[in-house]
């Protein structure tokens, strides 16, 4: 048989718990804004916007000639893995990279200069391929 002094603190500590997300949000809003993006709805006025709740848009991308992406994503973005990036680096092959620590970067201007290595390299081959035949 349950006592009526627990049964007491049931209801007070649900009350405790309800006050204290409260004051979390509060803090939360106050801090970094509500979480609301105004959008313009189609059925109104182009002038006027309606709110809606969500998680804030990022940033805009950076100047793609400046930053640099990791090695996975540089292998992600175009679509060979990590083993075939490193063949490539002992063969002298490879973009440009800057090591910080353990991680491997690489520039979107050295991005850029290695694609046109590439394209340049592989116009070549057809161009020695056609001759050949």
């Amino acid at each position: 048989m349950k006592s009526k002094s627990n049964e007491a603190k049931v209801p007070a500590l649900g009350g405790l718990i309800a006050n204290a997300r409260a004051a979390t949000n509060a803090r939360t809003s106050a801090s970094h804004g509500p979480r609301t993006r105004v959008t313009p709805n189609d059925e109104q006025d182009p002038g006027t916007a309606e709110a809606h709740v969500g998680p804030q848009p990022r940033a805009p991308p950076c100047d793609p000639l400046r930053g640099a992406r990791t090695m996975e994503q540089f292998c992600a973005d175009y679509q060979f893995n990590r083993v075939t990036f490193w063949k490539m680096r002992k063969a002298g092959t490879a973009p440009d990279v800057i090591l910080i620590g353990r991680k491997v970067l690489i520039t979107h201007a050295a991005a850029a200069e290695w694609e046109a290595r590439m394209i340049e390299r592989s116009r070549n081959a057809v161009e020695e391929e056609a001759d050949a035949a």
